[in-house]
């Protein structure tokens, strides 16, 4: 789940912060129930004209092994793609 836009002032920034926030406890409200447990939930904040190094800097090898594992159809293929 991404949410995407431009920052241009603090105001925004902060702005931004907080609706992340309010999805991501929403997200993670609604696994609880209808899963039985808080799931994790990946948000990214980014203007979409980013890198993934930028964006995931230390987390970005760990990911791209991930998805040469489990997304072989590159159905993640939208947003920030990690290339395997």
């Amino acid at each position: 789940m991404a949410e995407q836009g431009c920052s241009t002032t603090e105001t925004y920034v902060q702005a931004a912060r907080e609706s992340t926030a309010s999805i991501a406890s929403l997200v993670r409200s609604n696994n609880a129930g209808f899963f039985g447990q808080d799931l994790a939930c990946f948000l990214a904040f980014a203007q979409a004209d980013e890198i993934p190094k930028d964006v995931l800097e230390d987390d970005l090898p760990r990911l791209s092994k991930l998805k040469a594992k489990y997304d072989l159809k590159k159905v993640w293929s939208k947003g920030i793609v990690i290339d395997p």
